[in-house]
């Protein structure tokens, strides 16, 4: 039994029964469509003019089988779409909560120590309380930026998130999703997740210029009480869907794919699961098809975090963790193959794991007057300079070197920790202060152990990190990448601990306050994260600790002028501060200029992606409800349905019908 399945209490306790409070505009928010139909696209929004404007509201709904379900829905009916940036621009974000809870009661209810004033937005968590975390931004951890823990959104409350995606941050597939602190596994196993694209992989690894776009965002559902026969065996822990397609336990009907015969295409995968693992194989016929892997968790592989050319890895099969993402290239069947099925294969999650079993996610159907999807990427606009060996993370010398495990105790139910050694193991909470106090100046080493008998996924905010080692021994050149998100195999009971060590580059990673756990969000939920605090570099006017301080303030400008003559200390004193005058009045011209301009750009873009989001609407017609969006499951759909063989789902190539 999974360790997350052994605490209903604490979960009913923080998912009680809902309403749903929808506007006149999101009109059957959060549905999913029949199983074994035609895959569609999320609808795509685009920047302009350096940004990218959206309005979006936090839905909720139930199902006909009673799961609850949670969503992002845009005024004009777009469900969680797929937010476009380039390097360097930004995403704003205004997010309207309309969750409406009967449950107003805090899921913080001891909230000594906590100072609300520095809290942004609302004052108290609650069950309907929601926030927004942009998974893979290099950005900063400041209120209306990507901070998670004192941002709360809460029911009726409308928020802005102004996100600047740095020139440096890698292009790739991110994704955003809630993390309010006790609520996170309920609303993203719900699904109430959707991807974000950073424009220009095609400059990194040009192999993927010209190629249609495919993005595929794998979700959960719970599978309802009762609906398993008492003699079932090998059940998962959760179903699957892509796209909102749902593949159903036990029959596991693939989501259908119309494709052109032998046709290449790009694929973006974003398991935004809440726990389980993807294990990611296409077959032909029982033949296993070659992947060429782009990118993991938005950096292209080999491309040291987009700061060179990248170059592809070929893969038989892909592993993604919950939160993490693969990119790669995949090409199509042709006409004479019979089965082309693209499998998760089983992942060995540990005795206390979940149970993630081989099944068919998407049936691949070669048509030759097939629809190519709405995005082609562009061509190479740019040459990407390499940097000289000397400047990769993997050859430089590390300041540091901290040890952390994950652990957890029958403790208030069960309570799962992640522990700096020697320090005392700590349940987090809405009071914890951060763990870990480092610098913008250190480069560090972190080896993650698994005390437990269940598998584990490191995430940290804010950053890359690269993986060196698994279990003590270094990881092969194809290994050593880019991640966000990365998996610390589970301890067997007996020997060593498992366990992974990372280098992180903290001159890369924002200044400020964030956090690190556990992407099985349950695990997190239940006090599996941290805090880090990550001060400024030392050379920067600010300090790094409190000795530093006191040092700089002995040692400020007007302390540094010559001790000559008292007249010549006075007229120094008199030309610095005309000095300081006129630089500040000089900075502040150009602030006001340049808010100028941005209020300008802002403007423009908001109007030209209302245009576009009109645009996309029109495009994915497709997205208004229509005879494929499931109604009414029926209530013995598992304990009846006998698994069909999938070569009874084929239809000969020339056969097919010619959708348009």
């Amino acid at each position: 039994m999974a360790m997350h399945s052994m605490n209903m209490a604490v979960a009913n306790l923080r998912s009680p029964i809902l309403t749903a409070n929808v506007n006149s505009s999101c009109k059957n928010p959060c549905f999913k469509y029949a199983e074994s139909t035609y895959i569609k696209q999320p609808p795509n929004l685009f920047s302009s003019y350096e940004y990218l404007d959206v309005h979006v509201n936090f839905q909720a709904n139930k199902d006909d089988a009673g799961r609850d379900l949670f969503c992002y829905m845009t005024d004009n009916g777009l469900q969680s779409p797929t937010m476009r940036v380039k390097q360097g621009e930004h995403l704003v974000f205004t997010l309207t909560n309309n969750y409406v809870n009967p449950n107003t009661v805090s899921i913080h209810t001891n909230m000594t120590g906590v100072n609300t004033t520095m809290m942004c937005g609302g004052k108290k968590v609650t069950v309907s309380s929601t926030n927004i975390h942009f998974h893979g931004a290099h950005t900063e951890p400041v209120c209306h930026g990507d901070e998670v823990v004192e941002t709360i959104v809460n029911s009726g409350e409308t928020f802005t998130y102004d996100i600047h995606f740095p020139p440096s941050q890698p292009p790739g597939l991110f994704w955003y999703h809630p993390h309010v602190h006790g609520f996170s596994d309920d609303a993203v196993k719900g699904g109430a997740t959707g991807a974000v694209v950073v424009e220009g992989i095609e400059n990194y690894v040009p192999a993927v210029g010209g190629l249609p776009e495919q993005i595929f965002v794998f979700r959960e559902l719970t599978i309802p009480t009762g609906s398993i026969p008492t003699n079932a065996t090998n059940v998962p822990a959760n179903d699957i869907r892509v796209n909102d397609i749902p593949i159903y336990y036990p029959h596991y009907n693939p989501a259908l794919l119309e494709i052109k015969p032998n046709q290449k295409q790009f694929w973006r995968v974003l398991n935004s699961g809440s726990s389980m693992v993807l294990n990611l194989q296409l077959q032909f016929d029982g033949v296993v098809q070659p992947l060429e892997l782009v990118s993991l968790d938005g950096s292209a592989v080999n491309s040291q975090d987009a700061t060179q050319m990248g170059k592809t890895i070929t893969k038989q099969n892909i592993v993604i963790p919950p939160a993490g993402r693969a990119e790669f290239i995949i090409t199509g069947p042709s006409c004479k193959v019979k089965e082309a099925i693209l499998y998760t294969l089983k992942v060995e999650t540990g005795f206390f794991g979940e149970n993630d079993p081989t099944r068919p996610v998407i049936k691949l159907l070669p048509l030759k007057d097939a629809k190519d999807p709405e995005v082609i990427i562009p061509m190479p606009s740019k040459q990407i300079v390499a940097l000289s060996p000397l400047e990769e993370l993997y050859k430089k010398t590390p300041t540091k070197t901290r040890e952390l495990y994950f652990s957890f105790a029958f403790t208030n139910g069960i309570e799962f920790y992640i522990t700096s050694k020697g320090a005392t193991p700590e349940a987090f909470s809405m009071r914890s202060r951060p763990a870990i106090v480092t610098s913008q100046d250190e480069v560090e080493d972190w080896v993650i152990e698994n005390q437990s008998a269940e598998l584990h996924h490191f995430h940290i905010h804010q950053m890359h990190f690269l993986l060196l080692e698994i279990n003590g021994t270094a990881v092969s050149a194809e290994q050593m990448q880019y991640r966000d998100t990365v998996v610390v195999p589970a301890w067997s009971g007996s020997g060593p601990y498992p366990s992974v060590k990372i280098r992180i580059d903290f001159s890369l990673v924002p200044a400020g306050s964030f956090v690190y756990h556990c992407h099985i969000l349950f695990h997190e939920d239940n006090g599996m994260m941290a805090i880090i605090k990550v001060l400024p570099k030392s050379n920067s006017g600010l300090t790094t600790s409190t000795s530093s301080s006191s040092s700089s303030s002995n040692h400020g400008i007007l302390n540094q002028i010559s001790t000559g003559s008292f007249v010549g200390d006075v007229v120094t004193i008199i030309v610095v501060g005309v000095l300081l005058l006129v630089g500040v009045t000089y900075a502040s011209i150009l602030c006001a200029r340049k808010q100028h301009e941005k209020l300008e750009k802002k403007e423009k873009a908001s109007q030209l992606s209302d245009d576009l989001e009109s645009i996309s609407l029109d495009r994915n017609i497709q997205f208004s409800l229509g005879d494929n969006v499931e109604k009414a499951p029926p209530s013995n759909l598992r304990a009846n349905v006998q698994p069909p063989s999938l070569v009874n789902l084929y239809t000969p190539c020339e056969n097919l019908p010619q959708y348009v």
